[in-house]
């Protein structure tokens, strides 16, 4: 059964060149696209991560210094001021 499903394929093969030919070339256009497509939307991923790994650590760094300063206050023996920001 299988040897016969495999001589008919290899006689459709046999008959049919141009079409094996002209569609084994549309698959590897496919695959190739496919490959131009994965390669382009990765760098762009990686791209968007970098950035967002750069404003994360823009704020972290931004409100580490704003804890430091607010406790630079509070031990001096002044009053940090929630409205405005600053020590009075």
């Amino acid at each position: 059964m299988i040897a016969a499903a495999l001589g008919e394929a290899l006689a459709f093969i046999r008959r049919y060149p141009r079409l094996i030919a002209t569609l084994l070339a549309a698959l590897a256009l496919i695959v190739v696209a496919a490959l131009i497509y994965r390669q382009i939307y990765t760098s762009g991923y990686e791209a968007a991560q970098s950035a967002i790994a750069e404003q994360d650590k823009g704020a972290v760094d931004a409100a580490d210094k704003a804890s430091a300063r607010r406790r630079a206050c509070i031990d001096s023996g002044r009053m940090w001021s929630v409205a405005t920001g600053q020590c009075r």
